[in-house]
């Protein structure tokens, strides 16, 4: 059977659920004098302090899977959504040296509501014997350190967990289908540290699948015309994948 596209589908024991951690660049006014130089302001700008076009592409699934989106604002410069409270990477070169009350009060204004929300509603739709198909939408840059990552589309995904592969794959192959340059685990690991990974900890892997969709930033790019094709196939792509 085919996995019901909608959370309005209350029959289905399948739900689609959809964050974006990097959403935007913003950086609350408390916090700003860290991000004053004009070196602060570009990186803010840059691939380094948000996702291009991810909280773009991300409306657009929501609009046409007909699911809520969570996402956040608060620029990864910031303090990093998607990475664990232990990774060395939670804070970037600009809040790292905050001073450890500093930190704690990101962590509790941004970092927590953000994931326990999540968690929250995750745990609901589990709790009512829900399987839930979580994407997480990233978008990547084309070059890294001077390296070409000469395709369209990642799909990021645990391949020890039978389901979540086997949906994961299908992915691949529907929107290779759909003329996109598609890899599995691409331009990183699905296993990475990030908010897919901690969740596949919490729930087992009949009843989460967290799957990340890394897309190419140059769709920021693209006529609005063709950024909303991408958005189209991908959630046909989506309403296709079958258990």
């Amino acid at each position: 059977m085919a996995f019901f596209s909608s959370m309005s589908q209350r029959p289905s024991k399948y739900v689609l659920f959809l964050t974006c951690e990097h959403a935007g660049n913003h950086v609350p006014k408390r916090w700003q004098r860290w991000f004053a130089t004009p070196g602060a302001q570009q990186q803010l700008r840059s691939h380094r302090g948000y996702d291009p076009g991810a909280l773009m592409i991300a409306r657009q699934l929501a609009g046409a899977l007909d699911i809520d989106l969570h996402y956040s604002e608060v620029s990864r410069l910031l303090i990093e959504l998607n990475r664990s409270l232990d990774s060395a990477s939670l804070f970037s070169p600009f809040t790292q040296n905050l001073s450890d009350l500093q930190r704690q009060r990101l962590i509790e204004m941004y970092y927590m509501p953000f994931r326990q929300k999540v968690h929250r509603c995750i745990a609901e739709y589990i709790s009512q014997r829900t399987v839930v198909l979580h994407f997480s939408v990233h978008t990547f840059t084309p070059l890294f350190r001077g390296q070409r990552r000469p395709f369209d589309i990642g799909v990021l995904f645990d391949p020890s967990r039978r389901l979540e592969q086997r949906l994961s794959q299908q992915l691949v192959s529907q929107l290779g289908s759909c003329g996109y340059r598609t890899h599995a685990n691409r331009p990183y690991l699905g296993t990475d540290d990030g908010h897919t990974t901690q969740l596949r900890q919490q729930f087992s892997s009949h009843q989460y699948v967290g799957i990340e969709l890394e897309l190419n930033n140059r769709i920021a790019n693209l006529s609005e015309k063709t950024q909303r094709q991408w958005s189209q196939d991908i959630a046909d792509s989506i309403t296709k994948l079958r258990r």
